[in-house]
């Protein structure tokens, strides 16, 4: 608004403008005071303990973050959990693993030192003739 002292600015309208006008303009004024003298009231309230709707809001939207933030880290902890056990699991499917990779190279070890012959043949199985199976001995 402009920086006109009211006796200038009502005497300037009072000559120049409609009463219409005139009515419009001191109904802004008043709108506007009534409005300093709410957030003086709002000021007041506040400072007297007294808790606003916008404060209402604001407190009942941090508590529903809070809740929801709750919510993510405890699904964010079993998840961590879950990931843990997996881990393990996995340590413990890598070495049984190691274990079958070492237990198959002894295998191959003794089974090489028997002259490299194929596991089939280092037993010989010696039949009778006309009664089938006899006896099987080794090599």
């Amino acid at each position: 608004m402009l920086n006109i002292s009211m006796n200038v600015f009502s005497y300037f309208h009072a000559f120049y403008l409609p009463v219409e006008s005139c009515l419009t303009v001191r109904a802004y004024r008043r709108i506007q005071e009534l409005q300093q003298l709410l957030e003086i009231s709002y000021s007041n309230y506040r400072q007297l303990g007294g808790i606003t709707e916008e404060e209402r809001k604001m407190k009942k939207e941090e508590k529903e973050f809070k809740k929801t933030v709750r919510e993510l880290e405890a699904q964010l902890e079993s998840e961590r959990v879950r990931r843990e056990n997996l881990e393990s699991q996995l340590d413990g499917c890598r070495a049984e693993i190691g274990r079958l990779r070492e237990s198959r190279d002894r295998f191959d070890r003794g089974r090489c030192g028997d002259k490299k012959q194929p596991i089939h043949s280092s037993v010989v199985v010696k039949l009778a003739p006309n009664i089938g199976l006899l006896w099987a001995a080794p090599g």
